[in-house]
């Protein structure tokens, strides 16, 4: 758990290697994350309680989001899942008020408020 619970400034971070399980965990004033293209997964509860998380882009690379990874992220208003996803996680999105996803990951919607 790299930068769990850090809520000393950290607001903005580029990601370009797998994201671990817990990585940035209740780090609450994050606000935009970008991830490389060489980035694959998004380990479980990644993202959990980044209640200021507003943008982040999930490259056509990611195959995998794990259990949990964007739960309590209420900030993010809109969330786009490249259909390159095949694997999701149970509750990835909970809480999250909008997700769109095109792919055939099977679980909908992986406890996300409303799905396209």
């Amino acid at each position: 758990m790299a930068f769990y619970d850090y809520n000393s400034g950290l607001t903005d971070v580029k990601i370009n290697s797998n994201v671990t399980s817990g990585m940035f965990q209740g780090c609450k004033r994050l606000a935009n994350v970008e991830i490389g293209e060489n980035v694959n997964q998004i380990g479980n509860g990644a993202f959990n309680g980044c209640v200021g998380l507003s943008a982040i882009n999930i490259p056509n690379t990611v195959t995998n989001i794990g259990t949990s990874a964007f739960s309590g992220c209420t900030g993010l208003t809109n969330l786009e899942i490249p259909n390159t996803v095949t694997s999701i996680g149970e509750d990835a999105f909970k809480d999250v008020p909008h997700v769109t996803y095109t792919g055939t990951a099977e679980g909908s919607p992986w406890g996300a408020a409303a799905v396209n």
